[in-house]
C-alpha cells in the first residue's frame, strides 16, 4: 500500500479532525474538476466548505469520539462508518459521491501514526472504497493498493453487524457475478465489486457505457471494450466482506486475484442492456425499495 504524502491526518480534536478531511475534499475538488474535462465522468465534489461543515459537524458530534477510540473496536468501526456513511447521504451537492479517494491518504496518516486502531482504519477504506470507488484514469493502480487494504484490515472491520451476519449466511462457495466494459471475459474479472444477482451485473456496465467510463488494463486501447457479465462460484475464504449499508443494491467485495479460470461458469448469451433501460430499472427497484421501506415502519 503506498501512502500519500500530500494528505496528514491531526485527529487530536474534532476540529482538527474536520479540517484534515476538508483539506483533502478541497483538493479532489481540484483534481476531479480537471479529470473530468478529460471524458464524462460523474464523481465530482463540489460541496462548498459551509456545506461540508454543515454536515460534518453534526455527524461528527455524534461519532468523532468511536472513531478515535482505540481500545473497543466495535465502537472504532461503527462511528467511522456512521460519520463516512453520513457524509455521504446529507452533504447537499452530488450526495451519491461523498467519500473521495483523497480521504484514503487521511485515514492512511491517521492509522500510520497511531492516531486510530486498525478497525477505524479497515472501516474507512471499506466505506470510501463503496462511496467512490476507482478513478477510471488510474483503476488499476487503486485496485491494487484496495487490495492491499482489505487484506491488512480485519474481516469484521469491513461490514457492519447486519452484513456480518449476510456474510456468515452466505453459502461457499457462491456463484456471483460482475459487470464490465472490458475487451475480454479475463479482464472484466478483474475487479473488486461482485454481485449475487446477474440482472445486477447486467446493469452495471451499461452505466459505465453510458458514462464512457471503460476499465481497462495497462496498454488497452480505451477505444476497446463491450458490456459483458463474467460469473464464477468463489470460496468465502476470497471474500472480503458484504457492502449493503445505504447502497442501491448489496455489493459483495472479492479478492479477484484468488478467482481462478476453474472457478469460472460460463454464460449464455444475452443482449447487453441498453442505458436507458438500465436507468429505468434502477428508478424502478428504488421505487421498490422504498415502498419496502414504507411497508416495515
Amino acid at each position: 500500500m503506498s501512502a500519500n504524502p500530500k494528505f496528514k491526518a491531526d485527529f487530536s480534536t474534532k476540529e482538527a479532525f474536520l479540517a484534515s478531511l476538508w483539506d483533502a475534499y478541497e483538493h479532489a475538488q481540484r483534481e476531479e474538476n480537471v479529470a473530468a474535462t478529460k471524458g464524462p465522468y460523474p464523481k465530482r465534489f463540489q460541496n462548498t466548505r459551509d456545506q461540508f461543515y454543515e454536515t460534518g459537524v453534526p455527524m461528527a458530534d455524534h461519532t468523532y469520539a468511536g472513531i478515535i477510540d482505540r481500545n473497543d473496536g466495535m465502537l472504532a468501526r461503527n462511528g467511522t462508518m456512521k460519520f463516512l456513511i453520513g457524509m455521504r447521504s446529507y452533504m447537499k451537492a452530488h450526495t451519491d459521491n461523498q467519500s473521495p479517494r483523497e480521504w484514503y491518504g487521511v485515514f492512511d496518516d491517521a492509522f500510520a501514526t497511531g492516531q486510530i486502531s486498525i478497525m477505524a482504519w479497515g472501516a474507512a477504506a471499506r466505506q470510501i472504497y463503496v462511496s467512490h470507488g476507482p478513478h477510471p484514469a488510474d483503476a488499476w493502480r487503486f485496485h491494487a493498493e484496495t487490495l492491499d487494504r482489505f487484506r491488512l484490515a480485519p474481516r469484521e472491520s469491513l461490514m457492519l453487524p447486519d452484513e456480518i451476519q449476510r456474510f456468515n449466511a452466505l453459502p461457499d462457495p457462491i456463484v456471483l457475478y460482475r459487470g464490465s466494459v472490458t475487451p475480454s471475459d479475463a479482464i472484466g474479472a478483474q475487479g473488486i465489486s461482485w454481485t449475487t444477482v446477474e440482472k445486477e451485473a447486467r446493469f452495471y456496465p451499461a452505466v459505465r457505457k453510458a458514462v464512457g467510463a471503460l476499465m481497462l488494463s495497462p496498454g488497452e486501447s480505451r477505444a476497446k471494450g463491450e458490456q459483458r457479465v463474467v460469473c464464477a462460484r468463489v470460496p468465502k475464504e476470497a471474500i472480503f466482506a458484504v457492502a449493503s449499508a445505504f447502497l442501491s443494491s448489496e455489493e459483495i467485495l472479492v479478492d479477484y486475484e484468488r478467482i481462478t479460470s476453474d472457478m469460472m461458469v460460463p454464460l449464455p448469451t444475452r443482449p447487453p442492456m441498453t442505458p436507458a433501460d438500465a436507468l429505468l430499472d434502477q428508478a424502478f427497484q428504488m421505487h421498490r425499495r422504498f415502498l419496502d421501506g414504507m411497508m416495515r415502519r
